[in-house]
């Protein structure tokens, strides 16, 4: 990655299946969990736009990586969340995990091309596939068909809301500084290099789905 102060910087999506939800649990809809207040307030907007879309996904947590201030998490529920092989509404690959890169966005200000950038995400993804972690899930790349991978953009008003089906890991790519004011708060361009939200399936009432009864 280039140095931040390009104010340009990757934001990485995840869908993901997430375990059963306790019979308090609340929708993802609203605005509580723990974090940062204007971050939650975000995560309630963006899941309020979901919610109306169909697509029966929330957003579920918003993990930042910053200059001098950690990995701030900002989540909704407080139990775990597993990759579930072979479900159909991600187009599982098996027990695998897929990933893409979003072409479109992975050109830099700073001018690293886009084929030069994929090149170093491709070669991060080795050496998580390499971590002892995931010595028995292997990690798929998927191709750039050109269809638009990326989800929360379009919620904060930088794109479109595209299809959050094309791969488990989508790499979106370096966005201007503004977006990640709008989806950190005022100032947050400056500290923030990067971010990953993290999606879960819900039901027709915007619960936390369970399709492989595991609890």
């Amino acid at each position: 990655m280039k140095r931040w102060q390009t104010v340009f910087a990757l934001v990485v999506a995840l869908p993901l299946l997430c375990a059963a939800p306790r019979p308090h649990a609340k929708s993802p809809k609203q605005p509580s969990g723990e974090g940062d207040a204007f971050v939650l307030a975000q995560i309630a907007k963006a899941n309020e736009r979901l919610a109306r879309t169909g697509l029966k996904i929330a957003v579920e947590q918003i993990e930042f990586f910053t200059i001098g201030g950690g990995r701030p998490s900002n989540r909704i529920h407080q139990q775990p969340f597993r990759w579930v092989a072979n479900d159909p509404r991600r187009l599982a690959d098996g027990d695998r995990i897929t990933y893409l890169v979003d072409q479109s966005d992975v050109a830099t200000a700073s001018g690293l091309s886009s084929a030069q950038t994929e090149a170093a995400i491709d070669r991060a993804l080795d050496t998580w596939q390499s971590e002892r972690c995931l010595k028995k899930v292997g990690l798929v790349k998927r191709p750039d068909t050109g269809d638009d991978p990326d989800i929360f953009d379009g919620l904060l008003g930088f794109g479109d809301i595209g299809n959050p089906f094309l791969a488990d890991i989508v790499e979106a790519g370096w966005l201007p500084r503004a977006f990640f004011e709008a989806a950190g708060g005022p100032g947050s361009g400056r500290g923030i290099l990067a971010f990953t939200i993290t999606f879960i399936f819900t039901d027709d009432n915007d619960v936390p789905t369970d399709i492989n009864g595991d609890n």
